[in-house]
C-alpha cells in the first residue's frame, strides 16, 4: 500500500525534559483575570508563576504545550 499523507496535527513527541511521552499531561492553571478562550488543541504559552495563555500569532514565547 503506498503511503497516505494524512492531517494529523499536534502529535505529543516527547515531554519538556525531553524524556519520551507515555500520555501523561501536565496540570497548569490558567492566567488570573485572563479574558481570552482557550479551546482543546489551542497552543498555550507559560506566563509567571507557572499560568498559562493562549499562544497569538507573532509571539515570540516558547510553547508550553497543546491545551486538553
Amino acid at each position: 500500500m503506498a503511503n497516505v499523507s494524512e492531517k494529523f496535527g499536534l502529535r505529543p513527541y516527547r515531554k519538556l525534559d525531553g524524556t519520551p511521552l507515555v500520555g501523561a499531561q501536565n496540570r497548569y492553571t490558567i492566567a488570573s483575570g485572563y479574558a481570552t478562550a482557550i479551546y482543546q488543541g489551542d497552543l498555550v504559552i507559560p506566563v509567571a508563576a507557572g499560568n498559562i495563555e493562549r499562544h497569538t500569532a507573532g509571539n515570540s514565547t516558547p510553547v508550553v504545550g497543546v491545551f486538553n
